[in-house]
């Protein structure tokens, strides 16, 4: 049978001989379970903000997405808007040009062709002198 009274006795003896061996490696153990602790709590933050930025990252190339889409619809509808304007320019254009015509024929109907000359002489009060 095991006598614990002697084994008590003689562990004991041991601890008060060797008690700086026996912290140092009682403090290196607390000290690997922390570090390994710390080591695992950093590696889930790490993978934490690396899903956390993939996320980001996704979401940023959604909106990057949307926003091309968008523009290029803007453009599109910005060609379209600008064939319509030149459309109009060049029939206004034409209309004003058709308009002019039509004003100048009346106004030399109207005064003859030197009439409207004379009409400008007197109402401004100046003389028309032609180009040398």
């Amino acid at each position: 049978m095991i006598d614990y009274a002697k084994l008590a006795t003689a562990t004991l003896s041991f601890v008060k001989k060797h008690w700086k061996v026996l912290l140092i490696i009682l403090l290196a153990v607390v000290v690997f379970a922390k570090m390994r602790g710390d080591y695992s709590s950093l590696v889930d933050t790490f993978e934490t903000a690396k899903e956390s930025h993939q996320e980001q990252i996704d979401r940023m190339s959604d909106i990057h997405e949307q926003e091309l889409l968008a523009r290029d619809k803007i453009l599109e509808e910005y060609a379209a808007r600008l064939v319509e304007v030149e459309l109009k320019f060049v029939e206004d254009k034409a209309a004003l040009a058709a308009s002019y015509k039509e004003k100048r024929e009346i106004y030399i109907n109207t005064f003859g062709k030197d009439g409207l000359k004379n009409e400008i002489e007197s109402y401004f009060g100046i003389d028309y002198v032609p180009p040398s």
